[in-house]
């Protein structure tokens, strides 16, 4: 997992990942789960997109938020060439 930028908008970073229209779906994966921001982004940051994905990470940031935090902004590896515009410069 890559050192992506925590200081993105996540709001901004669903809709150029999930498209416009997107919210509303999203919010309901997100619904219960009472993330602040920044696990939310990183959620949707290590899910490239994907829908699936993103409700794994969901998952795991409902266990322990910690973690998405860690693989999302402190590991570092190299970024998939479509998501590498998020990373931190």
């Amino acid at each position: 997992m890559p050192r992506f930028d925590d200081t993105l908008d996540p709001a901004r970073v669903a809709v150029e990942l999930f498209g416009e229209g997107s919210a509303n779906g999203l919010e309901r994966l997100f619904a219960g789960a009472d993330l602040e921001p920044r696990v939310r982004l990183a959620c949707l940051l290590l899910s490239g997109g994907d829908v699936a994905g993103l409700r794994h990470f969901i998952a795991q940031a409902k266990a322990d938020s910690r973690d998405v935090l860690y693989w999302a902004f402190e590991y570092d590896d190299q970024a998939p060439a479509a998501l590498r515009r998020y990373l931190r410069r």
